[in-house]
């Protein structure tokens, strides 16, 4: 099986936990060590398409030289962890993680790849790869219109059918308000794009 980064003895499992951790509760430590090494965090499946989908787009902002938006990127990815709670890395996740850390912050990727059970240096690294069937976000934004004008945005599930569409709009109070009396005459859906009502 994969092999999976031991957070609690701030080690890689298997390995002979040579990597120490931190035993303030992480006071004063990055919230990336934290990841790395915070107490009863087990690997969640959707941390795969997360950091897939990160991956992805940091690549997308290295080569066009936007910097600041990949280190937002990042930023998301960490947080997104952090929603989460009892997730952490696998070890492969971890290096993944790291790699694409280290040209932004390279002392603390070096810091990291060392918990990480690795000897050498992260530097020399190949860069990760992603899977683009893995980057398809689960839900989309669809704009609702009346008439034309636009009078809200909602998340629905990626391709979802004109009739799922319609009850969301329904149990969104706002959107039935808006739509409370009217004549609903006809209902024009473009499919993970928007819905019109035309009363």
């Amino acid at each position: 099986g994969r092999e999976s980064y031991d957070a609690g003895n701030g080690s890689a499992a298997g390995t002979d936990g040579s990597g120490e951790s931190s035993e303030d509760g992480g006071e004063g430590e990055s919230p990336v060590g934290l990841l790395l090494d915070g107490p009863g965090m087990e690997v969640a499946p959707e941390v795969e398409k997360l950091l897939h989908r990160m991956i992805k787009q940091v690549t997308g902002d290295l080569e066009n030289l936007r910097f600041n938006t990949a280190i937002s990127k990042m930023m998301i990815f960490v947080n997104e962890l952090y929603k989460g709670q009892g997730r952490r890395f696998s070890r492969d996740q971890g290096e993944r993680f790291v790699k694409v850390l280290s040209p932004f912050a390279p002392h603390l990727a070096e810091e990291l790849w060392n918990k990480l059970g690795q000897a050498s240096t992260v530097a020399y690294e190949p860069w990760p790869a992603y899977d683009p069937a893995l980057c398809v976000e689960d839900t989309v934004e669809i704009v609702v219109q009346i008439n034309g004008k636009i009078k809200g945005i909602i998340d629905i599930p990626r391709d979802a059918s004109q009739e799922q569409v319609q009850g969301l709009v329904e149990q969104e109070q706002s959107l039935a308000e808006k739509l409370s009396g009217c004549e609903i005459r006809k209902v024009i859906y473009v499919r993970n794009r928007l819905v019109n009502y035309v009363v």
